[in-house]
């Protein structure tokens, strides 16, 4: 599998610099086509720089990102909103600190056995 991520844009990288030309008239035609098909042009050249797009992810950052979202939400006042979300953060992660649900489940032992 990393030969395939290494070679990647050797493998295919001339093939999607033409593709663009290919992409040019579909734009005329369909109205709807995002820029994201454009990117392809380029992911060939951030792949041989960078490496795997694996580590250009942000599923991680949206999921985290979500619960401040939903304290601005739930928020009755917008005044000074960026306070009110720190503040519910550090109240959470307060929470889960003092708690034991985020120790639990860290080390999964089987079934005890005595040996002599």
């Amino acid at each position: 599998m990393m030969c395939l991520v290494r070679n990647f844009e050797l493998m295919i990288g001339h093939l999607i610099l033409e593709g663009d030309n290919v992409l040019v008239p579909c734009y005329e035609q369909v109205e709807y086509l995002t820029p994201k098909f454009h990117f392809m042009v380029h992911y060939w050249r951030i792949i041989h720089n960078y490496g795997p797009l694996r580590n250009f992810w942000c599923m991680r950052f949206e999921g985290k990102h979500a619960t401040g979202l939903q304290t601005a939400r739930n928020s009755a006042s917008r005044i000074n909103l960026t306070q009110t979300i720190a503040i519910d953060h550090q109240l959470r992660l307060t929470y889960r600190l003092s708690s034991d649900e985020i120790f639990k489940n860290i080390i999964n032992l089987g079934p005890r056995t005595r040996t002599t």
